[in-house]
């Protein structure tokens, strides 16, 4: 009898006590041609948003736009292949991934 052994893809969300919650939002989720994701904070950010794919591979990184209170960030998927990608962003001492599945209609 063989044993096999699978590597493990493991991501987590690290949220430490602040002073004002930090909310993040990605849509819409499948998504077919963008997705959009905000980040409210109580302060500017300046952290790209960086994509992985279901390999934990880094596949893009997207730069984002400040507007008071909101990070928001577009990601244009068309040159995505279909399949299920990470988008992880780090703000302050946290990190936050949220799982996008990506569509493309056969």
């Amino acid at each position: 009898m063989k044993a096999f052994i699978f590597p493990l893809l493991l991501f987590c969300s690290i949220e430490l006590n602040t002073a004002a919650p930090i909310s993040i939002k990605a849509y819409p989720n499948p998504a077919t041609s963008f997705v959009f994701c905000t980040v409210q904070t109580p302060e500017a950010i300046d952290a790209p948003l960086i994509i992985y794919n279901w390999k934990g591979q880094e596949v893009k990184t997207v730069f984002g736009k400040q507007t008071p209170g909101v990070f928001t960030y577009f990601w244009s998927v068309n040159d995505m292949l279909s399949g299920i990608y990470f988008c992880r962003i780090q703000v302050e001492n946290q990190i936050f991934i949220k799982k996008i599945i990506v569509l493309h209609p056969q």
